[in-house]
């Protein structure tokens, strides 16, 4: 059985794949209070003392909810949590690094972007950069890879600013839902995330970076008043701004010609999961999309 290493185990993404890859895999969970990644000395120790076969660096800063001080922070933290994984390359099989689109620059439109565009455009954006800069730094590595996410949701996100949560949320409580305007996105499910992720686990893949993404766009407005419609609530849904912001969508085609098929869950069937977990779930909305 492997073991694999999952870092920031308290973010949202990290606690789907511990719960889901834990059925099958020796799961070893991680969060700054076992090992702080920006410390040197620390991810050195962690890897002395485990026999890792697989790293999942979920762990990741960006400015969500967060000030001006935290955004001068992201580039350094991003860069210095990866390379202190990185030089440990030797210790463990292999390292998977969840990427994002914003590796494209999110400063021009991405419509069902593909791997070979990378490079064309730098982000102007910290978050983007920092995962611009280890994307290029592993380009040559031997063992480590990029798997590229665009919107992702699931269980135990933040509901005070990611999308799909909020409106849940928002309907459930009867609360008017304002998007500010409408745009085009690519959203896999955590649940399907974590069922792709151990092909690439159990496989020797072709590239060093791969979007892992449906491949499909929807508009942001649909999925409001499918929500609406699941839920039957009265909230208020409104658009402030007519037309389209820059579409954010991949092309998984490099992924699924090695893994071959992949069944998505259907959004509706996503957000009726999502409604039931909320549904069971004790939530305080503060923030607001």
């Amino acid at each position: 059985m492997k073991t694999v290493l999952i870092t920031g185990a308290n973010g949202f993404i990290g606690k789907n794949l511990t719960k889901q890859l834990g059925r099958k895999y020796h799961v070893l969970p991680i969060s700054r209070k076992e090992a702080d990644l920006l410390d040197q000395k620390q991810v050195e120790r962690l890897f002395s003392r485990e026999n890792i076969d697989v790293v999942i660096h979920s762990a990741t800063q960006n400015t969500l909810g967060r000030g001006q001080e935290y955004e001068e922070k992201l580039l350094k933290n991003n860069l210095a949590m990866f390379f202190n994984l990185e030089r440990c390359k030797s210790a463990y099989g292999k390292l998977f690094v969840l990427g994002s689109g914003a590796e494209y620059g999110k400063q021009q439109e991405l419509s069902l972007v593909e791997e070979s565009a990378f490079g064309a455009v730098v982000p102007d954006d910290n978050y983007g950069l920092s995962k611009y800069a280890i994307s290029k730094a592993m380009e040559q590595s031997s063992n480590i890879y990029n798997l590229r996410l665009f919107g992702i949701f699931g269980p135990y996100e933040n509901y005070n600013y990611r999308f799909i949560s909020n409106v849940i949320c928002k309907a459930l409580l009867g609360r008017e839902i304002a998007i500010r305007q409408n745009v085009l996105f690519d959203y896999l499910y955590s649940k399907d995330f974590c069922r792709i992720l151990p092909w690439f686990m159990e496989h020797e893949p072709k590239y060093h970076a791969y979007n892992v993404c449906t491949g499909k766009r929807i508009d942001i407005v649909s999925i409001a008043r499918e929500i609406l419609a699941q839920t039957g609530s009265r909230s208020i849904l409104t658009v402030k701004q007519q037309g389209f912001n820059r579409e954010y969508t991949g092309s998984n085609r490099q992924m699924l010609l090695e893994t071959g098929p992949v069944s998505f869950t259907p959004m509706n069937q996503a957000i009726a999961e999502m409604i039931e977990f909320y549904q069971n779930t004790t939530f305080h909305l503060e923030g607001n999309y």
